[in-house]
């Protein structure tokens, strides 16, 4: 039997399913062979995969002998395997990465947040291209009666679900570039290729009669959790909310925005640094909201994270967050106007799971936030009033 892995990463999403996986196959023949083919780009960080296989206590071959993994290096969007030779396909929070970024914005990291409807059409139009061809690859892989689970970023009706943080993540750029660290042109460079898809853009390929050689089994959209979110519910700790979001959302967007900045970065700048300010900033924003949230704090206007970053440097603690692999993290909550420590509004629409069946006869950081290192408890308050005046400057309602 064969079990693909479609956009494995470091392969901590593919742990958990491959194990379910190949026991409901060994309920049936106990000394079937089984091999488990995790795919990815050719840049992926294979190594961290089979360490995790080797090492880990919830690897898929723990106590699973005629386990057999592999791994090939070679984009989704395309094939990857022979024709006819896969059982069973699995893809986690990979798909909403496009093949590429169709466009570049000056109004947010994210252009199917972009105010510009062009912008936010040619983003659709890239994810209905890029899921046809998956589509197509797979549906040449399959054998007859295989399927493919696929588990990505969704979109609501009205929303996509992760505004809130992307919002804080564009504002964390602007205080970069507004504090010098970055231009205009790389600013606009950062723009994210990723995008939700909602369950009609899923669907859309199977009703037009585009890949008559699957069939559309099952999909459906669901709020995905957030543990971050709950563990502040409990302890009120907003510097931690901050540095454990902005962790992950370095881990998931951080090598792409290093990478678009590209050759067009002066080789005397460093990309780690610049990471490293970016993280840091977006877990004061985070930190700096809630926290005022969580304690019905009021505040009036000052700078922002970055400008007092760069006017007092030497009063700030370095963050030493560990970043994790992205795929290990859910989307979830957000920034709100609701008073205190209860759930933001812009909670996650996130994820959506697609079943794709192949017919049986186919046709074919922060400074640990709590204070910043002031030399007096009345410095260190005036610093903290000064950032959220900055971060709250972005946002439409005031306490």
């Amino acid at each position: 039997m064969t079990i693909a892995d479609y956009g494995a990463s470091q392969g901590r999403n593919s742990m958990g399913p491959m194990g379910r996986a190949i026991d409901l196959v060994r309920e049936r023949d106990a000394d079937r062979p089984v091999q488990v083919v995790h795919t990815d780009l050719p840049s992926n960080d294979f190594a961290s995969l089979f360490t995790l296989l080797a090492d880990d206590p919830a690897s898929y071959l723990r106590g699973r002998g005629e386990v057999h993994p592999l791994a090939v290096g070679r984009s989704y969007f395309d094939a990857v395997l022979p024709a006819g030779s896969v059982d069973l396909g699995w893809s986690s929070n990979a798909l909403h990465w496009m093949s590429h970024s169709p466009i570049e914005v000056d109004d947010h990291a994210w252009a199917t947040f972009s105010a510009c409807a062009q912008a936010r059409s040619a983003v659709d139009a890239v994810l209905a291209d890029d899921w046809l061809r998956f589509l197509r690859a797979r549906s040449r892989e399959l054998r007859p009666g295989g399927r493919v689970v696929c588990q990505f970023m969704g979109r609501g009706e009205e929303q996509q679900g992760f505004e809130w943080m992307a919002d804080h993540f564009w504002q964390a750029i602007l205080a970069l570039r507004a504090a010098g660290q970055l231009t205009e042109a790389e600013t606009r460079r950062m723009t994210a290729p990723s995008a939700g898809r909602s369950p009609e853009q899923i669907a859309a390929p199977f009703a037009a009669g585009l890949v008559p050689e699957l069939a559309l089994d099952h999909v459906s959209r669901f709020v995905s959790p957030d543990p971050f979110w709950d563990e502040y519910r409990e302890t009120g700790d907003a510097a931690r909310l901050g540095a454990r979001w902005a962790a992950m959302m370095r881990a998931a967007n951080g090598p792409n925005f290093a990478a678009a900045l590209g050759s067009g970065l002066d080789p005397a700048r460093d990309r780690d640094a610049l990471l490293d300010a970016l993280t840091q900033e977006l877990a004061w924003r985070v930190a700096a909201i809630r926290s005022a949230a969580f304690r019905g704090t009021c505040w009036c206007r000052s700078a922002s994270a970055a400008e007092f970053q760069a006017k007092n440097s030497a009063s700030r603690t370095p963050h030493t967050a560990t970043t994790h692999d992205w795929k290990a993290h859910s989307i979830g909550a957000g920034a709100s106007r609701r008073p205190m420590n209860s759930r933001p509004t812009s909670r996650t629409l996130a994820k959506a799971t697609t079943r794709i069946t192949a017919p049986e006869v186919p046709s074919t950081v922060v400074s640990n936030d709590s204070s910043v290192a002031a030399t007096s408890t009345a410095q260190t308050r005036t610093a903290r009033l000064a950032r959220i005046e900055g971060i709250l400057e972005s946002f439409p309602y005031k306490r």
